[in-house]
């Protein structure tokens, strides 16, 4: 099993000094703008990686319980493929054997905040949370300059993906879209042999996505 490097206090204490670097201020400048309007916590993108500079955006539902560090939480503060949980854990492994590096990319979540037991919770209970949050996806998009592919997670998050994409047409057009279950929990359900099944698809995934990021198409409003 892989070693999370949020485990590492000095992993932590980098991530802290480099939050306003320049390839990531304007995505947490975003974060911040989203916490001080809706009084929600939501974790900054971590610096590690390519921000600006990111061609694949991982689209996730909503962050989980180990980004947040307020209020005696144990979780990092941070939207980061190195945190300490088994959704994070299993894209790092999945980039990792595809040869895909955390600068190439950047993440997100439709619901940009924590929200408790989101997940388990029916359609019509989830979508309001999604349907707020999926707002912010025309200002994150606008902030990545160099996207070529958009790899969703999860059934909520390729749902809010395609209604961007029937506003934003020419823009979604320009990005190749991939899709993969949820890596949490909630899509991991199974056996063991499936688990398996499953990481394999996600890894051979993650392979075509490193290639569609080397494209040339730029992004067209």
């Amino acid at each position: 099993m892989r070693n999370q490097k949020m485990k590492f206090p000095a992993f932590r204490v980098w991530q802290r000094a480099h939050i306003r670097d320049p390839h990531i201020e304007d995505l947490n400048d975003l974060v911040d703008d989203i916490r001080d309007t809706y009084g929600e916590f939501v974790p900054y993108v971590s610096p590690e990686f390519g921000g600006r500079r990111a061609r694949v955006l991982f689209l996730l539902a909503s962050p989980g319980i180990m980004t947040n560090d307020e209020d005696d939480n144990a979780g990092s503060g941070f939207l980061s493929v190195e945190n300490m949980d088994v959704a994070a854990r299993r894209l790092a492994e999945a980039m990792e054997e595809a040869g895909l590096g955390a600068d190439d990319c950047v993440g997100w979540n439709v619901c940009p905040w924590y929200v408790k037991g989101l997940s388990t919770m029916k359609v019509a209970e989830r979508r309001p949370y999604l349907l707020r949050g999926s707002q912010f996806l025309t200002a994150l998009i606008v902030r990545l300059p160099e996207l070529r592919v958009v790899f969703t997670f999860g059934e909520d998050a390729s749902e809010a993906w395609d209604l961007f994409a029937a506003t934003f047409k020419g823009t979604a057009a320009s990005l190749e879209k991939f899709h993969h279950r949820s890596t949490g929990p909630s899509g991991y359900r199974g056996s063991i042999e499936q688990h398996e099944v499953w990481s394999r698809e996600l890894a051979e995934k993650m392979r075509e996505v490193k290639a569609a990021a080397a494209g040339p198409d730029r992004i067209e409003w």
